[in-house]
């Protein structure tokens, strides 16, 4: 406990004063948030290899706008956590080339790496295809909310509520039941 309260004392001080910040600060918060940001871009179905590179990106990406004062509020490791799903949605949809909206950035990197071998591969498939229909089956407002959030555009909530005329409220709610919805599903084993 007292290691987290350190940690958010440090990032706290450092983003009081970005001008005084030196590289020395930034790189103690890298090494002590590095490990939870690899982490959970594991825990989305990163391989490990591409969360390093994944976070290493996000944490320069991180210091070039605390550097030029674009970031607000420094709270890590959330905000670098982030910072390295942005970015791994980012490079899906560039590897994207057949042009098909994406379901899910969570289900489309957890399938992007299926399990080795055509067994793994089929369950992958029928994997997707049970999302497919459950999302189907939902209503079409749920639908326009999870393709505005997790879809190739990536809005934030406050977008997606904004661009349906939902609050953001509602719309975090709908993106709960749907995750409730989809849970199920993709923890079916094969």
């Amino acid at each position: 406990m007292t290691a987290l309260r350190s940690a958010q004392t440090d990032a706290a001080a450092l983003a009081e004063a970005p001008a005084k910040a030196s590289r020395a600060e930034w790189d103690r918060l890298v090494a002590q948030h590095d490990r939870a940001v690899r982490v959970a871009l594991l825990a989305r179905g990163i391989r490990a290899d591409r969360s390093r590179d994944l976070a290493q990106s996000a944490w320069a990406t991180l210091w070039e706008r605390f550097c030029a004062g674009r970031i607000e509020r420094l709270e890590l490791p959330g905000l670098a956590i982030q910072q390295a799903w942005f970015l791994s949605l980012a490079e899906s949809r560039r590897a994207s080339a057949s042009g098909a909206q994406e379901l899910s950035p969570q289900l489309s990197s957890t399938l992007a790496d299926p399990a080795p071998g055509a067994d793994g591969r089929i369950f992958a498939r029928q994997q997707l295809d049970r999302v497919r229909r459950e999302l189907e089956s939902c209503p079409a407002s749920a639908r326009e909310v999870f393709f505005l959030v997790h879809g190739t555009s990536a809005l934030s909530h406050a977008d997606a509520a904004e661009k349906t005329g939902l609050s953001v409220q509602r719309v975090r709610q709908i993106l709960c039941e749907l995750r409730a919805r989809l849970r199920p599903v993709l923890e079916e084993s094969p």
